[in-house]
């Protein structure tokens, strides 16, 4: 008999989507060392090889190739099979888990989550991704709910449900005596000669513009790293370098307007049409449904 454990299922997919230890590790609570023992661990069980390993990366095997489809399927499964049980349990909630990009958890979804909670027997669960890494996690199951950019949800609209939000910007912000403080707008380019504060290495809007800075041929390597937007609006409104974040988070911290300089970037990245994604034509996703329903009804209340 075949055994398996659905984390390890979940950590396959992932290294399966990635084909990179390293990248893996990026979006999952492993160091590269456990992950590869938890492949071996896994490969031991089935009793076959799931990678070969190459220079660039990993590969799929055949038996592999396999493995996805079937995994995809089972980790859906034992997600619809949690949901269904637990109305048979009155002392456990049901849970939404959902994945979102640092722009949704922080100026979105967090701010609402109180107020969708009132009254509902709902434990949410949050996983912080980039949009194309929660489309992923609800593809294969290990999320309920993504939220990101409308365009990477709309290029897999016919198997989910795309319900737009707003469009927001990034936008460089400056302390008041930065060099850049007079500047209306600029490129990406010309703000990497500055010293940059960011969010932690590992947030999705850290790892864009570690990906864009090398797209230019140069790294971005800021000189202190904040849990949040907040933070990092208090630290650069303080004079410590100059960073990039949603306007929308500006916004929702109106104490700091006298102490920053708002630039516009010029880049074409930096405007953002935000929405959520949720399976389509599943009942068993209704929550989540809910949840957007909510989020898209507060945001019109506000405006």
């Amino acid at each position: 008999m075949i055994r398996y454990d659905l984390n390890d299922l979940n950590i396959f997919l992932v290294l399966a989507r990635t084909r990179s230890l390293t990248a893996a590790a990026q979006t999952l609570p492993f160091t590269t060392s456990a992950l590869s023992l938890r492949l071996r661990k896994l490969e031991t069980s089935l009793g076959t090889t799931l990678f070969t390993r190459k220079a660039r990366g990993l590969a799929l095997t055949p038996a592999g190739d396999m493995l996805v489809r079937h995994a995809q399927n089972v980790l859906k499964s034992a997600a619809q099979l949690e949901t269904a049980m637990s109305g048979f349990d009155e002392k456990e909630r049901t849970v939404l888990r959902i994945a979102s990009n640092s722009t949704g958890l922080q100026t979105i979804i967090a701010p609402q989550a109180a107020g969708f909670l009132a009254g509902r027997s709902v434990r949410l669960v949050f996983l912080e991704l980039r949009s194309n890494e929660a489309l992923a996690a609800i593809e294969d199951g290990n999320a309920d709910l993504a939220f990101g950019l409308e365009n990477v949800f709309r290029s897999r609209e016919t198997d989910v449900e795309v319900v737009p939000l707003f469009t927001d910007r990034h936008v460089v912000i400056v302390p008041t005596s930065h060099p850049l403080a007079d500047r209306a707008a600029v490129r990406f380019a010309e703000t990497l000669a500055f010293p940059y504060a960011s969010c932690l290495k590992n947030a999705p809007i850290t790892r864009a513009m570690i990906e864009r800075a090398a797209q230019l041929g140069s790294v971005f390597e800021p000189i202190a790293e904040v849990p949040g937007f907040r933070l990092l609006i208090d630290f650069v409104a303080q004079g410590a370098g100059l960073a990039v974040v949603p306007k929308s988070a500006v916004l929702s911290v109106p104490e700091r307007a006298k102490d920053l300089v708002v630039i516009n970037l010029l880049d074409e990245w930096a405007e953002r049409p935000l929405a959520f994604a949720y399976p389509k034509g599943k009942p068993e996703y209704t929550l989540a449904q809910d949840f957007a329903s909510y989020c898209a009804n507060a945001r019109t209340d506000r405006h």
